[in-house]
């Protein structure tokens, strides 16, 4: 992602899988912020000093102002125990309080990122319109979304990078009014291999690959996806690595 040249990345449900200090980690690894403008240290209030609400970055002489949404189901979907330090906040009351800040740090221009589906979109879209934001992005249900909805950009991908999201937001030099907003959404096909990238695709493929190829065992007979066989395989197998009762 750094040699890709993020300028943010929104963190989402899956981030904290392997619990805060290992996010911690990759924050500091990390050549970008990590955002969400919701999430809160349950002692204090504050953020996490892996995540930050907001970032503003120079575009051309524009200053445009990155906000990053985790979904409020995060907890949900992690073991307790990495996420019992923080609070997750609506998502239009973060954007509410935020949102300002950025406008104060200098931002010219707003715009959002989630790991979210088009329901929560269009839940928090009218505020994120009354604040001025001018792009909402997700992607969490494989969904895709690309229109402009009351001013708004929403612009949502297919899963696994299989496609991307692309935005042109034209705006009058002097004033920094917003005059049009184009959004698609585009199929990543063709084109030809970063060479710094794909030392890293080619390190951690090969890394992966040995692990993957370790034999654990052998069936007689296939196992069809969606079969009870395939059930038990699968829990029999979470169970042995994490023991449980229920």
């Amino acid at each position: 992602m750094g040699a890709m040249q993020y300028s943010g990345q929104a963190l989402g449900n899956l981030d904290f899988q392997f619990g805060p200090d290992a996010l911690q980690d990759r924050a500091s690894e990390a050549s970008f912020p990590l955002l969400s403008a919701n999430l809160r240290l349950k002692a204090g209030g504050g953020s996490p000093s892996f995540a930050t609400p907001f970032a503003v970055k120079d575009v051309k002489g524009l200053k445009v102002g990155l906000i990053g949404l985790t979904p409020l189901t995060t907890p949900q979907s992690n073991v307790p125990k990495n996420t019992e330090d923080f609070d997750f906040l609506p998502y239009a009351q973060a954007l509410t309080e935020v949102i300002p800040q950025a406008r104060a740090a200098g931002a010219d221009l707003i715009v959002v990122f989630s790991r979210l589906c088009r329901s929560d979109l269009m839940e928090f879209l009218p505020v994120a319109k009354q604040l001025g934001v001018s792009m909402v992005a997700g992607g969490f249900c494989g969904e895709t979304i690309a229109e402009v909805t009351d001013g708004v950009a929403l612009v949502s991908p297919k899963f696994r990078f299989s496609s991307y999201g692309k935005v042109r937001i034209r705006v009058r030099k002097n004033s920094k009014e917003v005059l049009e907003i184009l959004t698609e959404v585009k199929d990543n096909a063709g084109g030809v291999d970063d060479e710094e990238v794909k030392v890293f695709i080619d390190k951690w493929s090969h890394l992966a690959e040995e692990e993957l190829a370790r034999v654990v065992g052998y069936v007689n007979d296939a196992i069809p996806n969606g079969t009870p066989a395939l059930h038990n395989l699968v829990m029999d197998s979470w169970l042995h690595a994490y023991p449980a009762d229920i």
